[in-house]
């Protein structure tokens, strides 16, 4: 059978259907694997690295942290390798459990054996904040090319956006007597994340408080002794930080933002404009083709099949 992927002008593909892609369900993401094969030089095992910390203690720790947790697990690594089901009370515990284990198996065969000469599996390495990066980029904002990592020199470590946003969060607590009691908690790096990710795509307040609850909810703040709202205010508290570290990333959107609401009143269907090469990109709303698929084991499925020409 095939997977089909749609690919847009701005190179990024998507996968076209629900099941055995990356964006799916964690077992299913640790069953994909490379037909080819890539021969792992420093930076790539730094990666692999970064990667199976992830798999175990999250996403919420800085690359360093999971570099580290790795590098200092290397006997859980090998023996959750050699012996998956005898180890399993040890990495079923795991954030993602099937990928940790996946990538246990190839770290093992690969970097630590030399039985195996090419890394097959696949890692997701995903920007900082694409959105931060293109409006950084676009404005020749050196601040915030930095720490989205648009610039950086040889030398440099990838820089950390979010936990950036954290700390300058705690310095506003710290400074407003109204929010002081709130510096304890504004420690988590998924709490930047919560806030600056949605907000650069243009994601409300009641939706940054969400991802915020979510975070809370986590690391075992919410709803006890932290409630709805103390998260609310902490979504304002880290807005305001997301602001005040990237001032010239808000001040593009802020301008985007009324520039579509002209356009709407204008009576715009579609939105036109050309890139430094010369492409020209005419951005419209278009309803999407599809088709459903009845099995016997996942139910209805719908997969799209492509844009139609209809509004």
């Amino acid at each position: 059978f095939y997977l089909s992927w749609s690919c847009d002008y701005r190179g990024r593909a998507y996968t076209q259907q629900p099941f055995l892609q990356p964006q799916s369900t964690e077992v299913e993401k640790a069953l994909i694997k490379f037909a080819d094969g890539c021969k792992l030089d420093d930076s790539g095992i730094q990666w692999v690295e970064r990667s199976i910390g992830a798999s175990f203690i999250g996403t919420k720790g800085s690359f360093l942290e999971r570099e580290v947790w790795c590098q200092r697990n290397l006997d859980l690594i090998k023996a959750v390798a050699a012996a998956p089901l005898e180890t399993i009370n040890q990495w079923e515990v795991a954030d993602e459990p099937w990928k940790f284990l996946q990538l246990c198996l190839e770290y093992n065969a690969v970097v630590i054996e030399g039985s195996k000469p090419l890394w097959d599996a696949a890692l997701q390495i995903d920007a900082t904040s694409s959105g931060l990066q293109i409006l950084s980029g676009a404005l020749l904002d050196p601040i915030g090319c930095r720490f989205s990592n648009v610039t950086s020199t040889l030398q440099d470590r990838p820089q950390d956006a979010y936990m950036e946003v954290v700390t300058r969060a705690q310095q506003l607590a710290r400074e407003n007597p109204s929010w002081s009691k709130y510096v304890p908690f504004l420690n988590d790096r998924s709490l930047g994340k919560a806030s600056l990710l949605v907000a650069l795509y243009g994601g409300a307040h009641g939706t940054r408080t969400k991802r915020v609850i979510k975070s809370l909810m986590s690391s075992g703040h919410y709803p006890e002794p932290l409630g709805w709202n103390d998260a609310n205010t902490i979504a304002t508290i880290i807005q305001e930080a997301s602001k005040q570290t990237f001032p010239q990333a808000f001040k593009a959107l802020e301008w985007l933002k009324r520039l579509g609401k002209l356009a709407l009143r204008n009576g715009s269907e579609e939105f036109i404009w050309s890139t430094s090469t010369g492409d020209r990109i005419a951005l419209r709303e278009l309803e999407r083709d599809k088709m459903v698929i009845r099995t016997k084991h996942l139910g209805q499925l719908t997969v799209a099949t492509g844009y139609s020409t209809r509004l």
